[in-house]
């Protein structure tokens, strides 16, 4: 199932249950139209954002770090983009990130680019072929910044001429 057909199952299933025969949506309170809207829009817009999580091609298969720590992240590939096969992932690092070191993923040619211009490390692996319906992990050693909070990476997943934009969060927490 694709994020378009999940959306488009949602919406039905909102539009079901918001009116189904039988069924009294009324609180019998002035103003419950506004109330009813309102619990609509609530429902229908934390629906909306589920795909984005739950669909994502890529993930981190760990979602905390110590801060300023040396740490590993795993960038797990689902599947492929639009029933094609991975031939392509690249990771924008965040720029307090350091040391960035991507692994050796067989079969595959990694790359590493450090910008020097305040933006972060890019790391690319490409020339790798990982079929539609199989899954992969592509490594990369980094040392953390000392600060704790979220650290977003920008990733795209090329799959011949489509391409799958994620952006996993990694949380650094303090060191216990």
């Amino acid at each position: 199932i694709c994020e378009a057909e999940f959306r488009q199952i949602n919406r039905g299933a909102l539009r079901a249950w918001t009116s189904a025969p039988g069924t009294d949506n009324s609180l019998g309170l002035p103003g419950d139209g506004e109330v009813r809207m309102r619990r609509n829009f609530l429902i229908a817009g934390t629906l909306a954002l589920l795909p984005m999580t739950a669909f994502a091609h890529v993930t981190l298969t760990q979602t905390q770090g110590p801060a300023g720590a040396q740490f590993t992240a795993h960038f797990h590939v689902a599947q492929g983009c639009n029933g094609g096969a991975t031939t392509m992932l690249n990771i924008n690092m965040p720029k307090n990130v350091s040391k960035v070191d991507p692994q050796f993923v067989n079969g595959w040619i990694v790359e590493s680019l450090h910008s020097g211009n305040g933006q972060g490390d890019i790391v690319t692996w490409r020339e790798g072929n990982l079929s539609a319906k199989a899954q992969g992990d592509f490594p990369v050693a980094m040392v953390l910044p000392k600060n704790t909070g979220p650290l977003s990476f920008a990733v795209t997943q090329s799959c011949g001429n489509a391409q799958e934009k994620s952006s996993p969060v990694l949380t650094v927490a303090p060191v216990p």
